[in-house]
Parts: structure tokens; C-alpha cells; sequence
């Protein structure tokens, strides 16, 4: 039902020309962002009143990655694209071989370890310019592989195969207001429906 009620792949790519075009005439910058969540169908039991559900986090990077190249391949590389899903420190290095700016890290940061886990991020960046011998990000995204590669290596990464992402979240034992959630505030700092919830 999102699929067909929402704005249709050409009908945004339209749009998105348009955007920059007009954009372009007034001095200005037009870009797009992937994706902050995918509505699917709730198929289990955990949240069994919610029939609907928002997914996120590692299954969402393959999919989105897959919708980036396709929007890339009818619009071309210069539209700015903000990245949102599933992004971590083992997939940072390429959203940044790909241009995108900014790359949100919400679903990672609300792991244990929070912030903390943000320097293994730059750690791998750092790595991956020193073997490549650049010095900024301009050199290191024309240096690296394209995004037709990321993709397939991506796509063949067993870490984002049904088998590692098919267990259900881990519950605590007993019911709480809301949306049952584990209502940890861990959530507030760096969820961007933050306000939704708080």
C-alpha cells in the first residue's frame, strides 16, 4: 500500500529535475536523501498490535544502496545525496567513497557503546586513504571504486544476508507503556523521530 499511495520512482525523478533546475537558477543547491526507514508488513508476533513497521538499520543498507544507484544512474553523480541506513564502521568508508553528505549513523550509535563506537569509524577511514595515498575526501571518493562496485561487493557481504539478520530484538521481561519498547532514552539523543517518542 506505501508503494502505490506514495510518490512513484519516475514521478521523483521529475521532480528531483525540476528541484535542480530551479535550484540552479536561484544560486542554490538541490538534494536528496536515503532512507531514513521502509515501511513493512509485521509478519511476527513481537509487536503483535502493529501491523505495520518501520524497518531500519543493517537490512535497510543493502536496499537503499540498490536505490541510490539506480536514482544515480537516471539523475547522475551530481546531485548530493544524505545517506541513512544502516551505516556502521564496517560500511562507513564506502557511503564516504560515495559522496554522501551527511551520513547518519542512528541505528549503529544505539548499540551498546554509543559514541564511543564513532572512532572506529574514522580508524577505517583513515586506513583506507593511507593505502590509497590521498590526503581528502575529493581524491579519496575519485580513487576509490564506484558505486556499482560497492554495490555488488555490498550485496555479497554475508553479514547482510536473511540468515545473520532474521533473530527477532531482544525483549526484557515485562510490558511497558507506549510502543513496549524498552523505553531506555537511548533513543533521544540520536534518533531523528526523537520528538515522536520524548
Amino acid at each position: 500500500k506505501a508503494f502505490a499511495a506514495g510518490l512513484q520512482f519516475e514521478d521523483g525523478i521529475e521532480m528531483a529535475r525540476r528541484l535542480q533546475a530551479t535550484a540552479r537558477k536561484l544560486g542554490l543547491d538541490f538534494g536528496v536523501k536515503f532512507s531514513n526507514t521502509l515501511e513493512v508488513y509485521n509478519h511476527r508476533q513481537f509487536f503483535p498490535k502493529d501491523q505495520i513497521m518501520y524497518l531500519s538499520g543493517t537490512p535497510l543498507h543493502v536496499i537503499t544502496l540498490r536505490l541510490v544507484e539506480k536514482w544515480r544512474q537516471a539523475c547522475g553523480p551530481d546531485c548530493p545525496i544524505s545517506f541513512s541506513a544502516g551505516v556502521d564502521k564496517h560500511n562507513f568508508v564506502n557511503c564516504v567513497a560515495l559522496g554522501f553528505t551527511p551520513i547518519t549513523t542512528s541505528a549503529d550509535l544505539l548499540k551498546v557503546g554509543g559514541y564511543g563506537r564513532l572512532h572506529e569509524y574514522l580508524k577505517n577511514l583513515e586506513t583506507e586513504m593511507k593505502q590509497l595515498g590521498v590526503t581528502n575526501i575529493q581524491n579519496f571518493i575519485t580513487k576509490r571504486e564506484g558505486i556499482g562496485e560497492i554495490v555488488k561487493r555490498t550485496v555479497a557481504d554475508e553479514r547482510y544476508t536473511f540468515e545473520k539478520n532474521k533473530a527477532a530484538p531482544k525483549r526484557i521481561d515485562s510490558k511497558l507503556r507506549l510502543y513496549d519498547c524498552i523505553s531506555c532514552d537511548k533513543c533521544i539523543p540520536v534518533c531523528p523521530n526523537d520528538a515522536n517518542f520524548f
